[in-house]
């Protein structure tokens, strides 16, 4: 770690390592959190929360809800069920 900080300056295949590592780890602690919600059964108080949310935006829809973006989340790292145009962005803008 000292090396790391204080030591050699980190050439691009190191830092392009570090982003991999950095993203895997997100994914990882995102897809763990989703499965606990899951477990503990607290989707239920997304469905709340998003209710309460869209009443207090009053109209203003620009946004996901929890819900939504919980589901999103679901079927792309744990589930593994999102399609393949909907994991694709740019596919949609495409045409």
């Amino acid at each position: 770690q000292m090396r790391l900080l204080y030591g050699t300056e980190r050439s691009d295949d190191d830092l392009r390592m570090y982003g991999v590592v950095a993203r895997s780890n997100i994914v990882v602690a995102v897809r763990k959190l989703c499965s606990h919600l899951r477990n503990l059964g607290l989707e239920e108080e997304l469905d709340r929360e998003s209710r309460e949310n869209e009443e207090l935006e009053e109209g203003d829809h620009s946004s996901m809800t929890c819900r939504q973006a919980y589901d999103e989340l679901m079927a792309y790292l744990v589930d593994n069920t999102a399609t393949a145009s909907a994991q694709d962005p740019m596919a949609s803008q495409a045409g």
